[in-house]
């Protein structure tokens, strides 16, 4: 929790610089804001790197850019996002597909499996299968009651997992 109030108060610095669209400062702006862990916050930073950026732009008229159905693109954090669970749980996939970088022996109880994606999931049930394989193809479901489970291409087996990065 410390470190994101010290990205964020930064990333504060860096907003209240004169020009923030300058090059610079914008690079160094997207590196604060890419170094915060939780998605929600990150996402929050880039925000309010957008706002501040539209700012200091001169109007000039925008590009057209195609129509976008805000009812998905709806992204919320906090207070804002109470009463919306439903909704919000709308937004995100049934199912990602990625690798488990490197060689891969199975599961043993809290095994963490580092994906390509840079999400990190571990192993949330007991239980124990041993498989070898370098770089396989895993895909990660949804099942009931907010839990996930994570099958490996060329296995008859899955696993529950809990995602922690």
């Amino acid at each position: 929790m410390k470190a994101t109030s010290l990205v964020i108060g930064l990333l504060g610095l860096i907003l209240a610089a004169p020009s923030v669209a300058d090059g610079a400062h914008m690079a160094q702006a997207l590196q604060v804001c890419a170094k915060i862990e939780r998605d929600l916050d990150r996402l929050d930073c880039y925000d309010r790197l957008a706002k501040q950026t539209s700012k200091t732009l001169t109007a000039t008229p925008a590009p057209s850019t195609p129509t976008r159905d805000h009812k998905r693109d709806l992204v919320v954090s906090g207070e804002q996002a109470f009463g919306m669970e439903r909704q919000l749980e709308q937004q995100t996939p049934d199912e990602i597909t990625s690798r488990i970088i490197g060689e891969f022996h199975g599961w043993n109880g809290k095994t963490i499996f580092r994906l390509e994606n840079g999400q990190v999931w571990q192993q949330s049930n007991s239980g124990r299968v041993v498989y070898h394989a370098n770089n396989p193809k895993v895909t990660i479901k949804k099942g009931f009651f907010g839990s996930y489970r994570l099958y490996v291409e060329g296995l008859n087996a899955s696993v529950a997992v809990r995602r922690i990065k």
